[in-house]
């Protein structure tokens, strides 16, 4: 398997120091500052015009938890709950450093079935106290399913 993704732990160190609103960012959603209190979880999502790529735009998600190990944030993504829109999820490798490789189907409310192939690798932000997720979609043996819109950027 080879990855697609262009953006390697330079490149995500640099785009998540941009300034937000000079880099094109747009602000998408975000969670109210009093369920941060009460559930100890905040999230805000960005989006931009992919400049590399017309027609799919990046999404960058800054989420912020209390109380909460790093490990666990993998362990959800690896094991998400059953009632999420995730159809069917295998896990195809584990590489010795940690990268695991997931393929995921997605059921979304009035539209066709989505699947892809990703990446999910982790790493410890020693300096700034927290924890990077990426995930890379990645080229792969598994058979693109008849009326599923394999995602692949």
């Amino acid at each position: 398997m080879q990855s697609t993704s262009r953006m390697g732990w330079e490149d995500f160190k640099k785009v998540i120091n941009e300034d937000l609103t000079e880099h094109g960012w747009k602000k998408k959603s975000e969670t109210k500052e009093k369920d941060f209190a009460k559930k100890g979880f905040k999230y805000t999502v960005y989006q931009r015009k992919n400049s590399s790529n017309k027609g799919v735009d990046e999404v960058r998600v800054e989420a912020e938890m209390k109380d909460v190990e790093p490990k666990l944030i993998m362990h959800y993504f690896l094991n998400p709950p059953k009632d999420s829109m995730i159809k069917e999820m295998r896990q195809l490798h584990v590489a010795p450093n940690g990268d695991t490789t997931v393929y995921w189907r997605l059921s979304m409310p009035m539209m066709s079935d989505r699947d892809n192939v990703v990446v999910f690798r982790q790493q410890e932000l020693k300096d700034e106290g927290g924890i990077f997720v990426q995930f890379m979609n990645v080229d792969s043996d598994v058979p693109v399913v008849k009326g599923v819109i394999r995602m692949e950027q």
